[in-house]
């Protein structure tokens, strides 16, 4: 509480000052709590957002498990047909450099 929400002492105070005293505090507090339950709710989606991106991924993996692989298995055969075209062509230069001497 602050200064300026200290009233005159509790001794001039009626009964009826009182209550109506209680009954801002109560409003003040419910208002407080209804804007604590939302910010609770907003946090809670928010922490179940990464689980829901998982559960998602994980089963767009499951269901494209086979294209996944076949697209990495024809990637890595390209390259090695590739490296074995380079390799093989270098080997064969070398050879032909050799036979020419």
């Amino acid at each position: 509480m602050t200064k300026s929400e200290n009233p005159e002492p509790p001794a001039k105070l009626s009964s009826e000052d009182k209550l109506n005293k209680i009954v801002h505090y109560l409003e003040r507090m419910d208002r407080r709590d209804r804007w604590r339950t939302y910010g609770g709710f907003v946090r809670g989606l928010l922490g179940i957002l990464p689980l829901l991106i998982l559960l998602g991924s994980l089963w767009y993996t499951y269901t494209h498990l086979n294209e996944l692989l076949g697209k990495v298995a024809g990637e890595a055969a390209k390259q090695a047909a590739h490296y074995t075209q380079e390799s093989s062509g270098d080997f064969m230069k070398q050879v032909q450099k050799m036979m020419k001497r």
